[in-house]
């Protein structure tokens, strides 16, 4: 009987001894216990097979392989002798066993190749998976740029008008050929301008405009074609009551003018002489096509001469007036 107590106790006490070796495990490093084991060798409260179990864990992760890993920053690191922790302060690689111990920490390897910190293992990544997704850059070849020489610089600024004239005018001299006072004549025109766009307050720019003028009196009918050619100054974007206006003045001299009459004593084409001032007013208040459209009014005085008498009719080689009054719409696009 006291065989039999005797032997219970035994086995409860290696059990008891069993179990607190293993907290020890769970408290401390293989590594260290590993280390312990020669202490222990000949300790009878350890069996062999408890010691052989141990010595192969240890063994299974020194012998497996070394990877390089990347530690999180904020991670925990535990130093294995005193179970201090440490939070690393940013991302910290390191060498570590790639098989992990019982608890799911990696036993790191230090600079001098000793075993003195673990760390859980999900927050490492293994940097060789990591360099496999890395695709290195490509590269191409740079593209040629062809330069192309133009003689023209299309990067030079300037506004073009293109002006539809509509407008009414009195003439002393078309009121002599038809011997009629009072007259009024149907004008109609097209103008081109190209106005330079400087920092000045006044653009310059040059013109040619083609006008038409027609009427009929006294059983009389002429029409008055005229290709002229000409400057622009225009004072732009002004505010006065007004907002965004512009004014300006064209200086106008004849190309080519030419006055046809037809009469009860059969038809006449005489060469005139024109000079012509403009003064005028636009305002845009439509964008289209990458310009603005604009509506204007203008006054224009013109100086008319025949340059020879007529056998027909009665046009004298003197100098007369003609007034214009017209309204206008302008396309202004610009040139870049």
């Amino acid at each position: 009987m006291k065989l039999i107590i005797i032997t219970i106790l035994l086995t409860t006490i290696s059990f008891a001894q069993s179990d607190n070796f293993l907290d020890k495990i769970n408290d401390k490093n293989k590594d260290l216990y590993l280390k312990k084991l020669k202490k222990y060798k000949n300790d009878r409260s350890y069996t062999f097979a408890e010691k052989e179990a141990l010595k192969v864990q240890r063994e299974d992760i020194i012998n497996s392989k070394v990877i390089i890993i990347a530690i999180k920053k904020g991670s925990i690191l535990v130093e294995l002798n005193s179970n201090d922790t440490f939070i690393t302060s940013k991302e910290v690689i390191a060498r570590a066993f790639q098989l992990e111990d019982y608890d799911g920490y990696r036993l790191l390897i230090g600079k001098d190749n000793k075993i003195k910190y673990k760390v859980r293992a999900d927050v490492t990544s293994n940097l060789k998976t990591m360099l496999a997704m890395y695709e290195e850059p490509r590269s191409f070849d740079p593209i040629e740029k062809k330069i192309d020489f133009n003689l023209v610089d299309k990067k030079l600024l300037f506004n073009y008008d293109l002006t539809l004239n509509l407008g009414l005018g009195k003439s002393s001299f078309l009121n002599e050929v038809t011997n009629a006072n009072d007259h009024f004549s149907n004008i109609f025109s097209y103008e081109l301008a190209i106005l330079g766009k400087w920092k000045f307050p006044i653009q310059a720019g040059f013109l040619t405009k083609y006008e038409t003028q027609s009427a009929q009196a006294n059983s009389i009918s002429y029409s008055f074609d005229s290709l002229l050619l000409g400057l622009s100054f225009e004072l732009q974007d002004q505010d006065f009551y007004i907002k965004d206006f512009n004014i300006g003045l064209k200086l106008y001299t004849e190309l080519v003018s030419r006055l046809n009459i037809t009469g009860p004593d059969g038809s006449e084409t005489i060469n005139i002489s024109k000079n012509a001032l403009n003064l005028y007013f636009t305002k845009p208040f439509y964008e289209v096509f990458n310009g603005d459209l604009l509506w204007g009014v203008n006054y224009s005085r013109q100086w008319i001469k025949a340059k020879a008498s007529t056998a027909l009719y009665s046009v004298g080689s003197r100098s007369n007036t003609n007034n214009v009054f017209a309204l206008s719409l302008t396309y202004r696009g610009a040139w870049r």
